[in-house]
């Protein structure tokens, strides 16, 4: 069975104070959610936990992030899915 974690999504963008980001796991597994600036580097926005089979929601809290564009990095099982489209700006 081949990793998938489809449909990611970041709302809303641009986002202020608070996002949310969605996506579907085609199985229970644990993930890890990182932030990262435009040089890739982490920000201070993290999140490790277990996701279900299904869709999955996860709040992300912006509100210690300067404006600017940043990208999101979530890891599961080894795997890193870092999505340049999904820059958000925050204002």
């Amino acid at each position: 069975l081949q990793i998938g974690i489809l449909d990611l999504t970041i709302v809303p963008n641009p986002a202020s104070y608070q996002g949310t980001l969605t996506f579907n796991a085609n199985e229970r597994m644990a993930v890890n959610v990182d932030i990262l600036n435009k040089k890739k580097k982490k920000t201070a926005f993290n999140y490790s936990g277990d996701v279900f089979e299904g869709k999955n929601i996860i709040p992300i809290d912006l509100s210690n992030m300067l404006p600017g564009q940043y990208f999101l990095s979530l890891t599961a099982k080894e795997k890193i899915f870092t999505k340049k489209k999904f820059k958000f700006v925050t204002t």
